[in-house]
């Protein structure tokens, strides 16, 4: 569907960020949902949007087994920590016995406007290769906060840019790192037209953690 943008767009140049949370219904939790047939999951799907339409839609993800992909509207950064209904979203998922960080399979990516990088292409491609440099030489610290212990998920997920690539040749290997050497499975994925995604973030249903990633990435891209 075509977005809509919390607050409203007035330049074209503002920050947005825009979440994708994959969950997985326990199909043994007790929830009137998670019987586990397909029925009783698109009956929960139908609720959340009923509740939550205006700012988040859902989407199928074929790396989920039995659950979802929900997939916020491009907010600005005040508008998810005072405005988005996190918290009701999020008690609506765990009373339904839903689970996102302690599987294997989920994950919390972050999308940022391309336009909010830069007044051109120039600088959008500058502030990415910035990015890219940073992760690279902070992974170590990068990886503390990304809450994940599976490396095997991350890799084949969310492998960083930089993989196998020596600092010494970093710099000129810059143009290859963006583009689309591990397609979209990437931690810093550009290959969108408008965005660039945040994909390292392991899935949680703690609305603390989801407003510290997405504040996490706003100042990533202030330094980029």
């Amino acid at each position: 569907p075509p977005p809509r943008f919390y607050p409203h767009q007035i330049t074209g140049k503002e920050e947005y960020l825009g979440v994708e949370l994959e969950v997985e219904v326990n199909p043994f939790g007790g929830s009137r949902y998670g019987d586990g047939t397909r029925q009783s999951l698109e009956l929960f799907a139908q609720q959340i949007t009923m509740a939550f339409g205006s700012y988040w839609y859902i989407k199928d993800d074929s790396s989920i087994s039995y659950g979802f992909e929900l997939v916020s509207e491009p907010c600005q950064l005040e508008f998810h920590n005072k405005k988005m209904p996190w918290a009701a979203l999020l008690k609506m998922l765990t009373d339904a016995k839903c689970k996102s960080h302690n599987t294997d399979t989920c994950g919390l990516h972050v999308h940022v406007s391309k336009a909010s990088l830069g007044y051109n292409s120039k600088d959008i491609t500058r502030a990415i290769d910035n990015l890219i440099i940073m992760f690279k030489r902070n992974w170590s610290y990068i990886l503390q906060f990304v809450r994940r212990q599976d490396m095997y998920s991350m890799y084949h997920y969310a492998r960083p840019n930089h993989s196998g690539v020596p600092e010494e040749k970093l710099i000129q290997s810059l143009p290859h790192l963006r583009g689309e050497r591990f397609g979209r499975h990437v931690a810093i994925n550009v290959i969108n037209r408008d965005t660039i995604e945040f994909r390292i973030f392991k899935g949680t249903l703690s609305r603390q953690a989801i407003l510290a990633t997405i504040q996490f990435v706003h100042v990533m891209c202030g330094l980029g």
